[in-house]
């Protein structure tokens, strides 16, 4: 949860697919500060500004049991190489993460997993 005097979207949620690694570039964004060189992550004040606004990169996520996983807006693809094993959640139809879509989505998965290397 981040707060900050005079963005208009004080208390409301974003459902913008956002991750931790963006926290350091918004700090700095709302302090005021220039952007250290060589950063993958981004400012989230388009987010704390509007609360409406989408993200514009997907979360990338690795568990601690070396499974890797990538969430955008719609998907979440979980790759787990141990049990040679690959999950594709659907938001738009699935947002409990019931049901397993990889293998009626091939070309979704081939995508992510290419974001996701």
């Amino acid at each position: 949860m981040i707060r900050t005097p005079g963005l208009l979207s004080l208390g409301k949620t974003s459902s913008a697919v956002v991750a931790t690694v963006d926290l350091l570039p918004t700090l700095v964004d709302l302090c005021g500060l220039k952007q250290p060189a060589g950063l993958s992550a981004r400012s989230l004040r388009p987010q704390l500004s509007d609360h409406k606004a989408q993200g514009v990169k997907a979360a990338l996520g690795l568990g601690s049991n070396g499974q890797r996983t990538i969430r955008t807006d719609r998907w979440r693809l979980i790759v787990d190489e141990k049990r040679e094993r690959i999950e594709l959640f659907d938001y738009e139809t699935d947002p409990s993460e019931t049901r397993n879509h990889a293998e009626s989505n091939a070309a979704v998965v081939a995508q992510l997993m290419q974001q996701l290397k």
